[in-house]
């Protein structure tokens, strides 16, 4: 069977041969069907069979009973995706500490399978590594407790990704802002809520949905002016891309915020929405101009162009132009601008770095931050 899914997107990918282009997660056979879709099944089918697994001797101490077994699923896969927000935004302090030991015994390559696995993007018009997105929310104003007067607060800012495809930026709009419902826009219901209509939208990552057709969702059945994607899994993507090509009839601009953001916009949209009062909502979306998101390659120093093919690392998401990362991380097996670490093929070394980390955060030696890459 091929292995073109990724789990986390939830979709298949063609572009390359064993990591998603989308989020660097690595890529994994088509499941027949949905996780939950699945946990349910084992529920349903444990329910007629007197809710035990029969066939395991139970002098091996292996749960037998449906439930037990189940919530020990649960937890597992809570521990393994709970991850403190988004990956590129939670490096570990040694990454950033320059005085590190581990830093400073000895220049190591990049592993080899790691360099050939990090997928190659080719700059687009609208692509986010020349961009820069500010996201305001306005917020009503309210009473001061001291003197009765009325005041409005500060405005709310989030930075954001855009979308390779859409509207190319510059724009900006100013716009109310709502919830879309459900949260991820997968309902095949078209009966929508007349208060979002004209509105920015809101959408939370996933539900089986590509980024496109989330948008056109947002297009067709609220008549969006705008959509705000909130990233709700541990991996950043590295694009928003159209993999399905279905954004040719998609006037509305579309960005992508980093989960902490996500899960603040959320909770202020519903505190708004059950005090029926209104937020508006302005997005700009402007040329970078210095490599605070992106503008410049930091190892060439040259601004980035259309047509430039670039490398996006893993974890940390900075980006360079192809040939300045590997003339790097062939001798270094670090990020050149913040110096997290990568990969490489001494395995003693590596051993020696799991040790740290089991020590640090009382993590199982396998299981460390590098599956991502590997599987």
């Amino acid at each position: 069977m091929t292995s073109n899914w990724c789990e986390t997107c939830e979709e298949t990918c063609q572009d390359h041969p064993t990591v998603c282009t989308i989020c660097g997660d690595t890529l994994r056979s088509p499941p027949a069907s949905s996780s939950s879709q699945l946990l349910e099944e084992a529920v349903t089918f444990a329910s007629a069979t007197n809710n035990n697994v029969g066939g395991i001797p139970a002098n091996l101490g292996i749960p037998t009973n449906i439930s037990e077994i189940m919530q020990q699923v649960r937890q597992t896969t809570t521990t393994t995706t709970a991850v403190g927000g988004d990956m590129w935004e939670t490096p570990p302090p040694e990454a950033l500490d320059p005085n590190n030991a581990t830093h400073n015994n000895k220049s190591r390559p990049t592993s080899k399978e790691c360099i050939q696995r990090l997928p190659r993007l080719t700059i687009k018009p609208n692509s986010a590594v020349l961009h820069d997105v500010m996201i305001q929310i306005v917020l009503p104003p309210s009473i001061n407790k001291e003197d009765r007067t009325m005041k409005r607060p500060a405005p709310i800012s989030y930075n954001a990704m855009v979308a390779e495809f859409g509207p190319v930026p510059p724009y900006s709009i100013k716009s109310s802002i709502a919830l879309a419902n459900p949260i991820t826009g997968a309902a095949a219901s078209t009966s929508y809520d007349t208060t979002t209509k004209h509105s920015i939208l809101y959408m939370e990552r996933g539900g089986g949905l590509t980024f496109a057709t989330k948008a056109l969702h947002a297009q067709q059945h609220y008549n969006a002016k705008a959509l705000i994607i909130g990233n709700n899994v541990s991996v950043w993507p590295y694009i928003m891309r159209d993999s399905k090509n279905e954004s040719n009839k998609l006037s509305i601009p579309i960005v992508m915020i980093k989960r902490s953001d996500g899960n603040s916009l959320r909770r202020l949209l519903e505190t708004h929405k059950q005090s029926k009062s209104t937020l508006n909502c302005s997005i700009t979306a402007t040329k970078c101009n210095s490599n605070g998101g992106g503008g410049e390659c930091v190892v060439c120093r040259e601004h980035f162009d259309i047509g430039d093919v670039v490398i996006r690392l893993p974890f940390c998401s900075h980006v360079f132009h192809e040939s300045c990362a590997l003339m790097w991380l062939r001798n270094h097996n670090t990020c050149p601008y913040c110096r997290r670490e990568l990969p490489t093929e001494d395995e003693d070394y590596e051993m020696e770095r799991r040790r740290n980390a089991h020590g640090r955060e009382g993590e199982d030696l396998n299981s460390n931050p590098w599956d991502t890459l590997f599987g």
